[in-house]
């Protein structure tokens, strides 16, 4: 009987460790999708107050009280200190004591475990609420900032073809050309397309990318302290990334920089490889991006002065 029961007890164990293993299913078709779906959408960090937390009219005499969600919708991991919510938008002299900029909390990124990312709440809570003299009501509307560092990650499938004006593409295994990136890369800065171009042994490639999230991007260069108040032209729409190919050995990028500059929420960087002289064939190109990025979100509150 005891014989029975370990068997039984070690039986189970290995059922439950086999099924933690593979992510969303037990086949690669399934475990593909679920990886698919934790690397697509167009969301960093997405922040919003609580239903009434701070409710739309309070008395002078009560606290102001605001709740905020924070919510990890990308799939890169923040640590505390590289995430930052700030409250702004009221006269600090009325609204008293606020603990107006907090840190978001670890955040992981979304996986093929947790496809909703991470979680927080954060409370900002006021001191005493001090209405000036004949002044019955104050609407202030109410700023949240979410300044935060992010990182997007690209690898696309590309053909290079070395012998490209030599051999006719009907005995090529693939034939370079446009790759149009139907889906972002579940951060709030995307690449978008890649243009080949073949130069017997180099290939060439045109990347652009885009700012998808609906906030602003910023320097990486730039430190999370000075988000959003003390920023400055130069900070704005500046994208630091490196590519890099399995199939060749770079030779050069441009801007040599390093850092790409967005012009109307887009960029282009362009990457020449060295790819030998062999046949046609297909290979990733690793492009990583690295940014801040800020979004904010506004709600009024009515102070009323209590009779």
């Amino acid at each position: 009987m005891q014989k029975k029961r370990l068997l039984l007890i070690v039986l189970s164990a290995l059922l439950v460790l086999t099924a933690c293993g593979v992510p969303q299913g037990e086949n690669p078709g399934q475990s593909a999708a679920a990886l698919q779906a934790a690397s697509t959408g167009f969301q960093g960090v997405e922040i919003q107050f609580m239903p009434n937390a701070p409710p739309n009219q309070i008395y002078d005499v009560n606290q102001l009280n605001a709740i905020v969600e924070v919510n990890n919708l990308g799939r890169f991991n923040l640590e505390p200190q590289n995430c930052f919510v700030e409250l702004s938008g009221y006269d600090s002299t009325i609204i008293t004591g606020m603990n107006y900029r907090q840190s978001c909390g670890l955040l992981d990124g979304k996986n093929p475990y947790n496809l909703n990312g991470g979680y927080n709440q954060i409370e900002f809570k006021s001191g005493n609420i001090l209405l000036p003299a004949n002044t019955p009501t104050y609407t202030p509307t109410l700023r949240l900032a979410a300044c935060y560092q992010y990182q997007t990650v690209a690898t696309p499938q590309v053909c290079v073809d070395p012998l490209f004006y030599t051999i006719s593409s009907q005995q090529k295994s693939c034939n370079p050309g446009s790759v149009q990136m139907s889906s972002s890369q579940a951060a709030p800065v995307a690449v978008t397309n890649i243009y080949p171009q073949m130069l017997g042994g180099k290939a060439l490639f045109d990347i652009t990318i885009q700012n998808v999230g609906g906030g602003l991007v910023l320097s990486p260069f730039t430190s999370l302290l000075s988000c959003p108040s003390n920023l400055g032209y130069q900070d704005e729409n500046k994208v630091a990334y490196s590519v890099s190919m399995a199939g060749g050995t770079l030779i050069s990028c441009k801007p040599e920089s390093g850092v790409v500059t967005l012009n109307n929420g887009q960029g282009k960087m362009i990457c020449q490889f060295s790819i030998g002289n062999s046949p046609s064939f297909e290979t990733p190109l690793r492009i990583e991006l690295n940014y801040n990025y800020m979004k904010s979100w506004l709600k009024s509150v009515q102070i009323v002065q209590t009779p």
